[in-house]
């Protein structure tokens, strides 16, 4: 009796905790790179003035199965083999279940369930920004185009229910958010913190010319790393500067890093010559992953190279990088 008392308290408490974190789980912080394909929605891809806003927040609330999101200023149109790549400064977290979701504005023709208007897209996800794991995925082509059980593994393939609560992922004909779940297990990671989808192009036959463009809408993160500082177990065991993503890059890129311990930190920037231009980072940081997001524009800086360095009391290490106009 007492020990099924305590599984089951110890059962609450994980339950508890899991929904405390879904509580405070976001969307996407920011927009590492974007590579618009042809076949772009006029008015939605890279002549989109809402762009990179449009990805960043909750999925369109008006969306529903039958009548999809179809404002500027809730999609971006990628084009035939388009790709983004985002960035969540708190990482999704591999917990049970699925851990994010990819929404996007396919829609049921007629309102019918079982024909689905889909413009399929490709998923990966990567801690670094360098290596990317793609999800797996299965086209019966045996299954009619506009049949959903004819894509498995891809996002662009569930309607959105705007109406519901972003976080609960499931059928939006349940009273779910809808979208396109994804389970970090999959791919083997217990972290991400960037997030790629790719229109899936020539490697999937869904519609041709009429879903030649991935829409994206949003991604929630359903688990989430909270706020609070990580834990002696989640700490990392070294000082580690990482090569930044993208490179070379245009106009924006993330440099993120690891602290083994709170520690003084400071990250700085400098051109080919060994000219400081900007101090990015100068705090003291709690242990754990950090990330600095790097705007050309702001500095006014030219193509070439670049350096950066990150300096603690007990660690300095200097990377490259290159920007092209």
């Amino acid at each position: 009796m007492m020990n099924g008392t305590i599984r089951r308290g110890a059962a609450l408490c994980l339950a508890l905790w899991v929904l405390s974190l879904a509580a405070k789980a976001q969307f996407a912080d920011s927009v590492v790179s974007v590579n618009f394909g042809p076949n772009f929605n006029a008015g939605y891809g890279p002549d989109n003035p809402n762009f990179p806003r449009c990805v960043l927040g909750r999925p369109d609330s008006t969306a529903r199965p039958c009548a999809p999101a179809f404002s500027p200023t809730e999609l971006l149109s990628l084009g035939t083999g388009g790709s983004i790549t985002l960035y969540f400064r708190r990482p999704i977290v591999n917990l049970p279940g699925v851990d994010f979701t990819v929404f996007e504005n396919p829609f049921y023709v007629g309102c019918d369930t079982t024909r689905v208007f889909a413009e399929t897209g490709i998923v990966s996800a990567s801690k670094d920004g360098v290596a990317f794991f793609e999800f797996p995925f299965q086209v019966i082509d045996s299954l009619p185009i506009n049949s959903p059980l004819r894509y498995r593994g891809l996002a662009g393939v569930t309607p959105t229910n705007g109406a519901a609560n972003p976080l609960l992922p499931g059928s939006p004909n349940q009273n779910r958010s809808g979208g396109d779940s994804f389970d970090l297990a999959t791919i083997g990671l217990d972290t991400a913190y960037f997030v790629r989808i790719a229109d899936a192009g020539n490697r999937v036959n869904d519609g041709g010319a009429m879903a030649a463009s991935f829409d994206l809408d949003a991604v929630a993160a359903i688990h989430q790393a909270a706020l609070s500082a990580p834990t002696p177990s989640e700490r990392p065991k070294s000082f580690a500067l990482f090569q930044n993503y993208p490179n070379p890059f245009n106009p924006t890129t993330v440099i993120a890093y690891e602290l083994a311990e709170r520690s003084d930190a400071r990250l700085e920037l400098f051109d080919a010559q060994g000219r400081k231009i900007a101090t990015l980072v100068n705090a003291t940081q709690d242990a754990g992953r950090h990330a600095v997001w790097l705007d050309a524009a702001r500095y006014g800086l030219s193509s070439g190279a670049y350096f950066y360095r990150l300096s603690t009391p007990t660690f300095s290490q200097t990377k490259s990088m290159r920007f092209i106009k």
